[in-house]
């Protein structure tokens, strides 16, 4: 029988070369090319028990007082072990203490595992006044 994994997930500053993992990571999961925003955002990393890191996340507090769960990513070879569950429950948690009662984020169409994961976590889908994240996506929410 297979020995099971240990994840840790804790928030991390953005200083020393956290950005640039976050980065790679970003690079490796999604081949698509885009530009991470870090300004303003609270970051989490999961890390692997040799304290590698795995996975990383991101939430931001928008204006209307709503939590978004923005950029998420988990490497190939630590898939499958509930980390974007856990890194969406670590987020959540933040956002709590400041006073967040409503999450948000969207997922493209073809993200099923993502989607999934976000109906696991308690999730719904919304339709938002107009599509502010990606065209022809899912939107999602969940009160804290």
């Amino acid at each position: 029988m297979t020995e099971k994994r240990r994840f840790t997930v804790q928030p991390v500053a953005l200083v020393g070369d956290y950005v640039d993992k976050i980065k790679w990571m970003d690079r490796v999961c999604f081949q698509e090319s885009h530009t991470l925003t870090f300004d303003g955002a609270y970051w989490f990393m999961a890390f692997d028990e040799d304290k590698i890191p795995c996975a990383y996340a991101a939430f931001t507090l928008l204006p209307t007082g709503f939590g978004f769960l923005s950029r998420a990513g988990v490497l190939p070879g630590a898939r499958g072990n509930g980390l974007q569950r856990r890194l969406v429950r670590a987020r959540e948690r933040n956002a709590r203490g400041f006073g967040v009662s409503r999450m948000v984020t969207y997922t493209s169409l073809d993200n099923i595992r993502s989607s999934n994961n976000l109906i696991k976590c308690g999730y719904r889908l919304y339709i938002p006044p107009y599509e502010w994240g990606i065209k022809n996506g899912l939107y999602w929410e969940r009160m804290l």
